[in-house]
């Protein structure tokens, strides 16, 4: 049998993840609102609130509320460091006096940029105008 010469349809991510301000808004409203909210709801459920303590329904949908909460803090609060990361990284990398620096760094400098939105990208082009650097 000849071998396929397809590719698979999978496609791999070359660049890296968008760091805009609206996933970063999401990310942040479910590590600190929804989750907290979840596990208001289930401490609510435990507590008989809604129901009475007869049905042990409550108390499988307050442990499946601490478990979604557990989930969403855990994802969407490393989700928002990340962006927190990249855009400090991004200000200290841009900030610096000496040109040597920002040369080194550009392929970091432009994949940060590019990934984190227009105003960046505009911004590193306005510092590498003021520094004198062609790309």
């Amino acid at each position: 049998m000849a071998d396929s010469k397809r590719r698979g349809r999978a496609k791999k991510k070359d660049g890296p993840e968008k760091l805009d301000a609206l996933s970063l808004a999401v990310n942040a409203g479910l590590a600190f609102v929804a989750g907290p909210a979840l596990l208001i709801l289930a401490a609510l459920l435990w507590m008989g609130t809604f129901g009475g303590q007869e049905n042990n329904e409550h108390l499988f949908l307050g442990s499946v509320c601490i478990l979604v909460a557990a989930f969403l803090l855990l994802i969407s609060g490393f989700k928002t460091w990340e962006h927190v990361k990249a855009r400090r990284r991004f200000a200290e990398l841009l900030g610096g006096d000496q040109k040597s620096a920002i040369m080194r760094n550009l392929d970091e400098l432009t994949s940060l940029a590019r990934a984190m939105g227009p105003r960046y990208r505009q911004q590193l082009d306005t510092r590498l105008d003021e520094l004198g650097i062609k790309r």
